[in-house]
């Protein structure tokens, strides 16, 4: 049996490293952004090649942009304002006889579904999370009554509104219909032409605009909606809705008691808001008004769309929504953390939906991108993208308004996430690369712990290492790799680190910031990978033998009550720069910033010829199978002797 154990461990070991050679992150970002951002030299390169990439295409002629206009920025929270602003008005708006003639940082816009942000944030602001379970029947009578009546009908023709809940209708989970049904003179044409005639509208209507007519009050919004199939059963799958968010609107004024409208104004104040707008501005003086009003949508009354697409707003307006959002400035750090996850899934991998969000993965082909929270919307003459991307707490507003605005929206986003997402990216590691790589030590020197920023990592790009850990000569991650069951006579053990966002403000020696990082143990070792039997498992490699277990991994050991993966940077909360660091496991209180990381190219150098190992992947049986065939004294002694405490 011995010989057997002996036997599989060997083969094991030889294939497992061979098969997943894959470092796999615990969190997102690798690096996050440690300060503002705005003198960073990829920041500055990047809103010069943005502008000149919109200069060329505003200007290429390969668009009819006359009557168009754009208002488009990237800004930071670190910054607490714009990293990039342009403007562009075509220059025969200069003639308008309605509002502005040329567009800047002020300029309203209709933003349409970007109002679904507004209406899910003021929903949380006003009742939280504990309702977003509950049935919508709870809260708007209606759909009880309609529940009720209707419990006998066909699958296919009622909506099962005692199925629809909160969170639903905000995620387009509920199998609503995406628009009430308004009639209009496209319906009497088609009549004419001899399709059968449509219903008579029950209820009050107004002319939204000519030809197009909307539910002017409850009862006829009503009306208008239990007549309509379902699309999909509740939670099946998400589909787009626009009068979902009116049911929301009208759950949220029998929550409060409140009229929407006010609950909405009140929301963006508390924010200083103070140039959007939830109703027709009263004056077009401060709009972008292509055509005229009535064409361009600015001036229509959107009636039930208003919790879906109805504010107005600007850059500015846009900018400091953002800010508040990423600094958790009125919802809580938990709301606000809960908020921003997806929901569901669409078939396309490029979309992931969430609460509104429409999360775009960047890149989209990539196994670890930084995803981005965003909204589109488009009403009439009027397009426009707004994003959040929480990984580095940064954000853009792209504006549109004219006949071209949808199509040029959509290359104006593409331009701002390829050019200045990366440059985020490459500034987050110029400042771990400034503020936290360095050797850290105890005042004897006998305990010296080096972090630098590895940015050949061959899985999610940049990332800070614990390049070595020392004590007395004696080579502590070594140990750690034993204490894992590795075979360090052929494996040498490599700590990547990742932030937790877990920051005690004030906490550290002299009023510095605690901030605490996790370690995600990988293990390099010789590659094999010309080897028949590697290239054999190879080509069996399927999706569950590459999954990434970096997140169930984190915690995983402990040395005594302490998990071995953790650690602590103290950091200056004025320059944000790291100047303790401490291995928690260790017990040896922070470590002070000694000297520069440089010293550690060597170690690295011989370390790029190896290829890194999930932990996951050797954290179990082989792990198990080395500790087994171990002799002499058991690990916990040999590492307390080999530190000679």
């Amino acid at each position: 049996m011995a010989i057997r154990l002996i036997y599989l461990a060997s083969i094991l070991a030889s294939l497992v490293p061979r098969t997943f050679a894959q470092s796999c992150p615990a969190f997102t970002p690798s690096i996050p952004v440690l300060g503002p951002l705005a003198d960073s030299e990829a920041i500055t390169a990047a809103a010069a090649n943005l502008t000149a990439a919109f200069d060329q295409f505003l200007t290429s002629g390969v668009f009819p942009l006359d009557g168009n206009a754009f208002s488009i920025e990237f800004w930071s929270v670190a910054d607490n304002g714009p990293l990039f602003t342009y403007h562009w008005t075509a220059p025969d708006l200069q003639n308008n006889t309605e509002g502005v003639t040329s567009v800047d940082s002020d300029t309203l816009y209709r933003v349409a579904s970007i109002t679904k942000v507004f209406t899910v944030y003021t929903f949380l602001v006003n009742a939280g999370i504990q309702v977003w379970n509950d049935p919508i029947t709870q809260y708007v009578p209606e759909l009880a009554q309609a529940a009720n009546a209707t419990e006998n009908a066909s699958d296919v023709d009622v909506i099962r509104w005692d199925q629809v809940t909160i969170g639903s209708l905000a995620s387009h989970l509920a199998g609503v219909s995406r628009e009430v049904w308004g009639a209009s003179r496209s319906e009497e044409q088609m009549v004419a032409f001899g399709f059968p005639p449509t219903p008579a509208l029950n209820g009050s209507y107004y002319e939204a605009i000519p030809g197009l007519f909307f539910p002017a009050d409850r009862q006829a919004f009503f009306n208008n909606i239990l007549v309509r199939h379902p699309i999909v059963s509740p939670n099946h799958a998400p589909v787009y809705s626009n009068l979902a968010f009116q049911l929301l609107a009208y759950a949220l004024e029998n929550i409060t008691s409140s009229p929407f409208e006010d609950l909405v104004s009140e929301a963006l104040a508390e924010i200083s808001l103070n140039s959007t707008t939830y109703t027709v501005p009263e004056n077009f003086d401060t709009g972008i008004i292509p055509i005229d009003a009535n064409t361009s949508w600015y001036g229509v009354d959107s009636g039930p769309y208003k919790p879906g697409g109805a504010i107005y707003s600007t850059i500015n307006d846009l900018r400091t929504f953002g800010i508040s959002i990423l600094n958790s400035s009125v919802l809580t750090k938990a709301q606000t953390e809960w908020w921003l996850k997806p929901t569901t899934f669409v078939p396309d991998t490029y979309t992931i939906i969430g609460a509104p969000w429409e999360i775009v993965p960047y890149p989209p082909t990539s196994r670890f991108p930084t995803r981005l929270y965003t909204k589109s919307g488009g009403v009439g003459l009027y397009s426009s993208r707004w994003g959040l991307v929480p990984d580095y707490n940064v954000g853009f507003t792209i504006l549109g308004a004219g006949v071209a605005s949808s199509v040029a929206v959509v290359v104006i986003s593409d331009l701002v996430t390829e050019i200045f997402i990366p440059a985020v990216q490459a500034a987050a590691a110029e400042q771990a690369a400034t503020l936290m790589a360095g050797t850290y030590s105890d005042p004897s020197g006998a305990l010296q712990a080096t972090v630098i920023l590895d940015t050949n990592n061959s899985t999610n790009g940049s990332v800070l290492t614990l390049d070595s850990l020392v004590y007395n000569g004696t080579d502590l991650l070594g140990l750690v790799g034993l204490y894992l069951g590795v075979n360090t006579s052929q494996v040498i053990v490599t700590a990547n680190l990742y932030p937790t966002g877990l920051v005690a403000q004030g906490a550290g020696p002299n009023g510095t910031d605690l901030a605490s990082w996790r370690v995600s143990f990988a293990y390099a070792l010789v590659d094999s990978t010309s080897d028949p039997v590697s290239q054999l498992l190879a080509s069996f490699a399927g999706p569950f033998s590459q999954q990434c277990g970096g997140w169930g991994n984190v915690d995983g050991l402990t040395y005594g009550p302490t998990a071995l993966d953790e650690v602590l940077f103290s950091v200056d909360p004025d320059t944000g720069e790291a100047l303790g660091f401490e291995v928690r496991f260790l017990q040896s209180g922070l470590l002070g910033k000694a000297v520069d990381a440089d010293n550690a190219k060597a170690r690295r150098a011989k370390r790029s010829e190896m290829v890194l190992i999930d932990e996951s992947l050797v954290m179990t049986k082989v792990c198990r199978s080395h500790r087994m065939l171990k002799n002499g004294m058991d690990l916990a002694t040999e590492i307390e002797l080999s530190l000679n405490l």
